[in-house]
């Protein structure tokens, strides 16, 4: 199944990654959760109010995406699209020092709000 034109544009594309991140962490929330009983008292609403409303952001910027994709189609032809997707070379220092700050977090995140006690 292909997606329409309008979808293939940066902000769709974002909302996409943020749907799908935080759907995974939902899922991954959720296991952790079930498996450890002495979990935090918080991560329940992470898992069902908070990480949800991201998902539903994300999934708002899809369609806005697509919406400001097709006006710009009307007006004028796309040049990035003659280009393609934006490439993530992890060999550029800049791109690997952005990797890096995002796993810290990740990883700060989730030991601070769950409480692991193994």
């Amino acid at each position: 199944m292909r997606l329409p034109k309008s979808y293939y544009n940066l902000t769709s594309f974002v909302g996409t990654i943020i749907a799908g991140v935080s759907l995974i962490t939902t899922i991954v929330f959720s296991i952790v959760a079930f498996l450890y009983e002495d979990t935090s008292s918080y991560v329940g609403l992470f898992i069902y109010i908070i990480i949800p409303s991201f998902m539903v952001l994300g999934l708002i910027i899809i369609p806005i995406g697509m919406m400001i994709e097709i006006r710009r189609r009307k007006t004028r032809e796309l040049e990035y699209i003659k280009k393609g997707w934006p490439v993530i070379d992890l060999n550029v220092k800049k791109i690997q020092e952005c990797h890096t700050n995002l796993q810290y977090w990740h990883y700060y995140f989730g030991y601070t709000f769950i409480n692991w006690k193994l």
